[in-house]
């Protein structure tokens, strides 16, 4: 508008001076000189209006320009807002306001609130950005845990290669402990039957009560030995045993369990028929200790078998029930710990020598504290200790010796110690005397 308003003026005021000149012209040459110069300030001014119409030109392209940039622009801007309303929580503020025929408020609105939601999307952004940088951060850490963590798997996958191998060879190990149990379970059976077997077998007895004719007459007994006379007689036959027995003429019975036999007789007397000589063996001493361990209430309990030396099973048995074995006039015999009557009255007639009588026996022989070791069936059958047996005189006089005695035929701990305390006082009891004595006594 202002462009206009300068191109009117100009034409007004050329017009002016071109009536005034040509009535000038009229005058005097003066004014032909006047208007000389204002034809030449009129062609001045008319190069200045094609000037300002090719400016005028140039400005209407430009405005044309500016009015496509402007579209362009609000068509961006459209489009923007457009966008920008996808985004959730971005809100247009912007009403419609008729009042504004030109439509700058509203679009300084518009304006406004695009400038506003793009500062909430920078806000947003940069917060997005600290939060993409903090999970960076995290990623970089669980990298580097993931390297750790991949690092222990794949020693925990060697490891486990390992044992796999090892479950391996240990399940090969059980299958053949398997199959070997088996086969010792099949051997251990066999084994215990046959050992029941022979158990029987060994402990089965065969006997027979009957009188000596009929036992001659049945063929049980025989006579055997002796010499001939000048009657041609046999004297000093021995009874035996026939050589060649039949078993069914025989009572059968366990010499675990048959203790006592019954005799059809009790007014008779009777003597046992053996190849052995009984008379080698001092049956009385070992009635004396069964009558003692009976009155004692001690038993006998354990395992002796074949393989066993004789002389050190027999030893065994007597230390059960307080015995020692001996051989008195030749025979087997035995020495049973407890008190015994007077057998004979010696007097000073009947020493012939002197008396041989030890003062007591050596140190090294004595002990006051005894440690019995007895076979518990409380322990499954293990030796163990009983408590310590203590003769209190005994260590005031002589200091405390201590001593461990095993039983192996005991099985019960108040025997045990029993059998220790009678071991401590014979540990002191004078040695044997000698007395020699006249042949008459002896008869």
């Amino acid at each position: 508008m202002t462009v206009f308003a300068i191109r009117h003026r100009v034409l007004t005021a050329a017009a002016c001076v071109l009536v005034g000149a040509t009535l000038s012209a009229c005058t005097d040459a003066a004014s032909k000189a006047r208007a000389d110069s204002l034809a030449a300030e009129l062609a001045s001014v008319n190069a200045q209006r094609d000037s300002l119409q090719g400016v005028m030109s140039s400005s209407s392209a430009e405005k044309d320009r500016a009015l496509s940039q402007v579209v362009e622009a609000t068509k961006f801007a459209e489009e923007v807002d457009v966008e920008l309303r996808k985004v959730r929580g971005l809100t247009s503020k912007v009403s419609v306001n008729k009042t504004d025929e030109s439509g700058k408020t509203e679009a300084a609105d518009a304006q406004k609130d695009i400038l506003n939601r793009l500062a909430q999307m920078r806000q947003r952004l940069t917060a997005r950005q600290a939060q993409i940088t903090a999970m960076l951060d995290t990623m970089k850490s669980l990298r580097a845990d993931s390297g750790a963590t991949a690092s222990l798997l794949a020693d925990l996958n060697a490891r486990l290669a390992t044992r796999e191998k090892e479950i391996i060879a240990f399940q090969d190990e059980i299958k053949a402990l398997r199959t070997q149990n088996a086969t010792l379970t099949a051997e251990k059976a066999t084994l215990t039957d046959t050992v029941k077997a022979m158990d029987v077998r060994e402990n089965k007895v065969f006997y027979i009560v009957a009188n000596r004719r009929t036992l001659l007459a049945d063929g049980i007994v025989t006579e055997e030995g002796g010499s001939r006379g000048l009657l041609i007689v046999k004297l000093g036959k021995t009874l035996v045993p026939a050589r060649t027995l039949d078993e069914s003429r025989f009572t059968a019975g366990d010499r675990r369990q048959t203790l006592t036999i019954a005799l059809p007789r009790a007014d008779r007397p009777y003597r046992i028929v053996s190849r052995h000589d009984v008379g080698l063996i001092d049956v009385a001493a070992f009635v004396t200790g069964a009558n003692n361990n009976d009155d004692c209430t001690w038993t006998l309990g354990g395992g002796v078998t074949s393989r066993d030396d004789r002389g050190q099973a027999l030893a065994a048995m007597l230390q059960a029930g307080g015995a020692i074995p001996c051989e008195i006039g030749g025979k087997l015999s035995c020495v049973t710990a407890l008190a015994r009557s007077p057998v004979a009255t010696l007097t000073e007639a009947d020493v012939v020598g002197p008396i041989s009588r030890p003062l007591r026996q050596p140190r090294r022989s004595r002990f006051n504290k005894a440690i019995a070791k007895y076979v518990s069936e409380d322990h499954d059958w293990a030796t163990v200790a009983a408590a310590a047996y203590t003769v209190s005189s005994y260590v005031s006089a002589e200091g405390e010796r201590a001593r461990e005695i095993t039983y192996p035929l005991v099985q019960n701990v108040d025997q045990a110690t029993q059998l220790a305390a009678i071991a401590i006082y014979d540990s002191h009891e004078a040695l044997p005397i000698s007395i020699p004595v006249s042949a008459a006594f002896q008869r």
